[in-house]
């Protein structure tokens, strides 16, 4: 079973960084990824708006500035987060880590992502038939297929709405840091014989 430390710590935690309030980000205002418009009730904006109280200057908090005393909050919130959607249910952890990845950063489209791959009803939640799906395709093929459609995934927010491509360098550079283990690569296969 999937653990949530290697996906966190390796891909999400570094990639989200700090602080954010950017014109063109959907979900607003920002702190480790956690978008103020989406989550409002994260127990962290309490500690940001104290510090942005406190600020004798404008802004009142520089891009991607960091608190520490937010660590333990955001890693919670992250651990949260996969525990509620059942990522330690998926089998291996290289699937585990991508598919996590796209669910924080897009929402349920990131599960309905996985779930059109996979052939089965894009339903937005990670249940039963989409965990079995998963745990019985090749690992992967797998990997590799949601790698792709992520990219697609990206390059059509920006053909609807041209405004995001400020974010697009990031994304893709997001999905890349995305690798097989060694083992792996070095089998060609994954879990399970079965094609994504």
């Amino acid at each position: 079973m999937a653990q949530f430390g290697p996906a966190y710590f390796t891909y999400v935690k570094p990639i989200e960084g700090g602080y954010a309030n950017v014109a063109a980000d959907k979900g607003g205002e920002t702190y480790a990824g956690i978008a103020r418009r989406f989550w409002p009730n994260w127990a962290g904006w309490k500690t940001i708006d104290a510090i942005k109280a406190a600020s004798k200057t404008n802004p009142p908090i520089r891009h991607n500035a960091r608190f520490p005393q937010l660590d333990a909050s955001v890693e919670q919130f992250y651990r949260d987060m996969w525990n509620a959607n059942r990522f330690g249910e998926i089998n291996d952890q290289d699937v585990a880590n991508i598919a996590f990845d796209w669910f924080v950063n897009s929402g349920a489209s990131g599960i309905r992502g996985v779930q059109k791959i996979l052939g089965v009803s894009q339903t937005g939640v990670l249940g039963l038939v989409t965990l079995t799906a998963i745990n019985q395709r090749d690992s992967v093929q797998l990997f590799n297929s949601i790698k792709a459609a992520r990219k697609s995934f990206y390059d059509a927010i920006v053909q609807r709405d041209p405004s995001q491509q400020v974010f697009y360098k990031g994304w893709i550079n997001r999905i890349e840091a995305f690798v097989l283990d060694e083992k792996k690569k070095s089998l060609g296969a994954g879990s399970s014989s079965q094609p994504a």
